[in-house]
């Protein structure tokens, strides 16, 4: 192979390379990790269902980011919890307990 292949070839796969690392959950916090709830308990899957907790909010300002009773994550490949169920909550979740931050903190 010549260099102008090896060049055109290197250029137009190494997009297609990094989007698929990036696609695929290697670029921090995997969405998976964060719906792993398979080591809860039966009560406290029902917990979370009984709170109306889904992992997408569906009220775009209203997620588990911007609640009082989230728990930010350790570290940034970690996912977030809440004060009022166990397991792993991404910060684009939501229950219908949401609570806003108060303006003064």
């Amino acid at each position: 192979m010549n260099r102008r292949k090896f060049l055109c070839k290197t250029i137009c796969t190494g997009p297609l390379i990094a989007a698929t690392f990036w696609l695929s959950g290697c670029r921090g916090k995997s969405k998976d990790a964060c719906s792993d709830i398979s080591g809860l308990t039966e009560s406290d899957k029902t917990n979370r269902e009984a709170m109306g907790y889904v992992a997408i909010s569906p009220i775009p300002n209203s997620t588990c980011g911007n609640c009082q009773l989230w728990l930010p994550p350790e570290d940034e490949d970690a996912c977030g919890g809440c004060q009022l169920f166990k397991g792993p909550v991404p910060e684009e979740g939501f229950c219908t307990y949401w609570a806003p931050h108060d303006k003064d903190e």
